[in-house]
């Protein structure tokens, strides 16, 4: 479910599936209310907290369309017939998840980085001016530091096995 406490502890973001669509959705504590922050058919992940506790930064992948075709009869639609989904492009021209920020007030879902690869695990650091995240845009998932203010993106791993899950500690 990928849950994410907020800076102050009174909320947690994490990601949820209704009725087959997965979104993000807001807990706040104490009490447990639940509402959707997303109610899309693109597919968001590993929400993480900017410092402010003002937004958030998840990886976001763009729907699957099914190719649907419907015919009226007596007033009403009936399906009739039902194709293979077709992949919806990210805005870097290909499938994967890409990072974007929303603002937990108004909604507002904005890109952030999208390359020839796969962001996911995105993590702010303490001073929400760097988000650091795993991305196989070279082929295999390396780390990567994202800075905020300018957008340079920097690849800071090169290892054969991998990188996953990155985390940034309360000193960064």
């Amino acid at each position: 479910a990928s849950p994410a406490w907020s800076p102050d502890g009174g909320r947690i973001v994490l990601r949820g599936t209704r009725a087959g669509q997965t979104d993000l959705y807001l807990i706040e504590l104490p009490g447990g209310v639940m509402r959707p922050l997303t109610s899309d058919v693109a597919d968001e992940a590993d929400p993480a907290w900017f410092p402010d506790g003002r937004r958030i930064v998840f990886a976001r992948q763009p729907a699957r369309i099914p190719a649907t075709a419907y015919e009226r009869r007596d007033g009403g639609e009936v399906l009739v017939r039902c194709e293979a989904a077709e992949p919806v492009s990210s805005s870097a021209g290909r499938e994967g998840y890409d990072l974007a920020t929303l603002e937990i007030a108004s909604g507002a879902v904005q890109a952030l980085v999208s390359t020839p690869g796969d962001e996911r695990s995105p993590s702010v650091s303490p001073d929400g001016r760097q988000i650091v995240f795993a991305s196989d845009a070279r082929g295999t998932f390396d780390l990567y530091r994202y800075v905020l203010d300018g957008g340079a993106l920097h690849r800071c791993s090169d290892v054969a096995g991998g990188v996953f899950d990155p985390h940034l500690g309360r000193d960064g």
